[in-house]
């Protein structure tokens, strides 16, 4: 399933792609468009929330099209070849462990997880072992290196140092005003929107507390997943936007069918808006839908439903 949305995305850019980072903000909403054009009851069961291909390969493709992968290739592909030359056991290592490490990213994605990813240029370099002597005449060539090192250092412990005390304080934030909190939050907003963690934590923060121009601009670029859409509705909801709780309610339910949720919310938004058709039509889907899992929260809403639909019937 996951393989062909990803292809479905690459169509829609094939030479350049998508953007660096942009896989986890757009795969959702093709998973959705996918399962609107498709009624197979079997990838259903099987549809999740996604953020990574699990294939780095294909991953590459969606992000920075046939183009960057093919130059990917070539450069993996002319290290490797180099490393045939030379036959010693620590080359030898060297190619085995970097065949193992492309086999494995095949089917995970190993990019994202930090160690394995120095992991790679780490091996791409042990494929190297000729020797080099750089004679430089003018001691300020090392100096200057060495000051870009310092530089380095410093900014890097700051970021670290800044990452650090914006986790202390989002930690400390609860629904209530929490005024210093806010203040990091939308100062740094454009600066921290791309962490997830940190989007869905803040818009989640939004979804409930916030609410004007702003709000709505940054609530509108929450990272899709399904439960985050039913954020993005709760807020619409809350601030009067009732059609547009509607249609991302309706998105919700597409990303992930086996989903009670999204359904549920867009049953209460009928039921609010008094349209008793679309009410009990949602109230007979939710009724009949396949769950993944039931638990305490879909056996409650399912009683609330069933009293609704008793209810309409007696009237």
């Amino acid at each position: 399933l996951v393989g062909k949305v990803a292809i479905g995305m690459v169509k829609d850019s094939p030479l350049l792609g998508h953007g660096i980072g942009e896989f986890k903000w757009k795969y959702m909403l093709y998973q959705a468009h996918y399962f609107e054009r498709h009624d197979n009851e079997n990838e259903k069961m099987v549809a999740d929330n996604v953020g990574h291909a699990y294939n780095e390969f294909l991953h590459l493709t969606v992000e920075i099209g046939i183009v960057g992968l093919l130059i990917t290739l070539f450069i993996l592909g002319r290290v490797y070849i180099k490393g045939i030359m030379n036959t010693d056991f620590d080359t030898q290592v060297a190619k085995a462990s970097l065949l193992v490490w492309i086999v494995f990213s095949m089917f995970s994605y190993p990019v994202d997880v930090f160690p394995l990813l120095f992991l790679l240029p780490l091996l791409l370099g042990c494929l190297q072992q000729n020797t080099y002597m750089l004679v430089v005449p003018f001691h300020c060539f090392y100096t200057a290196f060495s000051v870009v090192l310092l530089l380095f250092a410093v900014w890097t412990f700051r970021q670290g140092i800044f990452y650090q005390e914006t986790s202390r304080q989002l930690s400390g934030l609860s629904w209530k005003k929490n005024t210093p909190t806010l203040g990091i939050m939308d100062s740094h907003y454009l600066r921290l929107k791309s962490n997830v963690k940190f989007s869905l934590f803040y818009h989640h923060w939004l979804s409930k507390c916030a609410s004007g121009d702003v709000a709505t601009s940054r609530m509108k670029k929450i990272l899709p997943t399904s439960e985050s859409y039913c954020w993005l509705g709760d807020y619409y909801c809350r601030i009067g936007y009732y059609k547009e709780a509607e249609a991302v309610y309706q998105k919700a339910s597409l990303m992930v069918p086996t989903r009670f949720r999204p359904r549920y919310k867009l049953w209460k938004l009928y039921r609010e808006m008094n349209d008793s058709v679309n009410a009990t039509k949602m109230a007979q889907q939710l009724l009949s839908q396949q769950l993944k899992v039931e638990n305490s929260f879909t056996i409650n809403a399912k009683w609330e439903v069933q009293m609704y639909l008793d209810d309409i019937s007696i009237e």
